[in-house]
């Protein structure tokens, strides 16, 4: 990447930023750009160069933590949910085919079982028979009277 061409990016975005603003407020716009620097390779020094020659020196720890934190936050505990829908064989991992020896019966015991995974898997099959029902009698008696109460 060209070192001119990043001071130049980092200038456009920190225009964008108050300058009376703290120092983490006017780093975090910049945050998605760095980001992709790291990526493309860029070492951090060269980074700091660039920050530096942009108007906004920082500490080499500072940048590492904010870019950490960064990457924290963008990895939400809801993005485990977004996953795609497991069966209950992908959330039960280790079970046996058949149970013919007492080694089965250690493979059993032994398993894992992806309690979360089978909650998630019987929620949707569960909002997929809600939705089933409400098609099929979609004009009942009991939910007019549900809605107007």
């Amino acid at each position: 990447m060209n070192s001119a061409a990043n001071v130049a990016e980092l200038k456009r975005l920190l225009s964008q930023t108050d300058e009376r603003a703290s120092l983490a407020a006017r780093l975090r716009p910049l945050m998605p750009y760095l980001q992709t620097c790291v990526d493309a390779g860029l070492p951090y020094a060269a980074l700091l160069d660039d920050l530096a020659l942009a108007g906004l020196p920082i500490k080499p720890r500072l940048l590492e933590r904010s870019l950490y934190r960064w990457r924290k936050a963008r990895r939400l505990p809801g993005d485990a949910i977004a996953e795609t829908h497991t069966t209950a064989d992908q959330a039960i991992q280790g079970r046996p085919r058949r149970i013919e020896t007492p080694g089965d019966l250690r493979q059993i015991r032994d398993m894992h079982i992806d309690l979360e995974a089978l909650r998630r898997e019987g929620e949707a099959l569960r909002k997929a028979q809600q939705r089933k029902e409400r098609t099929r009698h979609p004009s009942s008696p009991s939910s007019s009277q549900e809605s107007s109460s």
